[in-house]
């Protein structure tokens, strides 16, 4: 009896650290959704079709479980492949290469030319 309790406890403490670490995640998800909202001003937690709020209900860390998904979706897999410029010589013809001159040294002090101003007695 007593080692059956012991290991119900256990699992208690389990699913309790693991919903503790479902949470940690579910926020760094939402912190994760503001920064995209701020740099794309896109809010990637808002419905596209009916402008509800989204939430979050998984993470999927696993490749293979991802490629199942997006497969059972209809959405591709793999990333795209793109194919080399077509022609380069035609840009490279078009403009020299810079000279070794082109950029400042940012070294030099630009304001040699200037003379402070006196100190006033």
């Amino acid at each position: 009896m007593r080692a059956h309790l012991a290991a119900k406890a256990e699992k208690e403490i389990k699913n309790i650290l693991r919903e503790e670490k479902t949470e940690k995640l579910k926020n760094k998800a939402r912190s994760w959704a503001a920064c995209l909202a701020r740099v794309f001003e896109v809010s990637p937690l808002i419905c596209p079709k009916c402008k509800l709020e989204l939430k979050p209900v998984a993470l999927i860390f696993e490749d293979k479980e991802l490629v199942r998904l997006l497969t059972h979706l209809g959405l591709p897999s793999e990333f795209p492949t793109y194919k080399p410029a077509a022609n380069t010589q035609l840009y490279a013809a078009k403009r020299a290469p810079p000279d070794e001159d082109c950029q400042l040294d940012p070294r030099v002090d630009q304001y040699d030319a200037i003379d402070p101003p006196a100190p006033e007695d």
